[in-house]
């Protein structure tokens, strides 16, 4: 008697994996149109990622792309950076002369501060 209802729910649960593999299993055309959007998305995120920069760690000449820095205030960023330590979070950047609220949200998308930059600065 177990046995013979094991043996139902697994001949269920078998045919609804069937089913729900039959539902999702797209068409080869859409396939081809998502795989060009996947492809698209892709490129967007690695170009977007390539430009995010660590503040705790970039050059004068690296923090330049960062919209709303120029080669004055990426000066003072490396000034301050040096004479005050490694920032613990993006928000920290506003204590350079220079950048305000306004600023600091241009250039938000663009930061970052690292892990690495914070145990050094941490002592770890």
């Amino acid at each position: 008697m177990i046995k013979k209802m094991i043996l139902e729910v697994f001949s269920i649960a078998l045919i609804c994996l069937a089913l729900l593999t039959i539902k999702y299993t797209l068409p080869v055309n859409r396939q081809v149109v998502s795989d060009a959007r996947f492809e698209v998305r892709d490129a967007v995120l690695s170009e977007t990622a390539n430009s995010i920069v660590d503040i705790n760690l970039a050059t004068a000449e690296e923090l330049v792309v960062i919209p709303g820095v120029g080669e004055v205030i990426a000066q003072r960023i490396v000034e301050d950076r040096l004479n005050n330590g490694y920032y613990l979070a993006p928000a920290d950047i506003t204590r350079v002369k220079g950048i305000g609220k306004k600023t600091y949200y241009k250039m938000l998308p663009s930061i970052k501060t690292s892990r690495k930059a914070l145990m050094i600065y941490l002592g770890y």
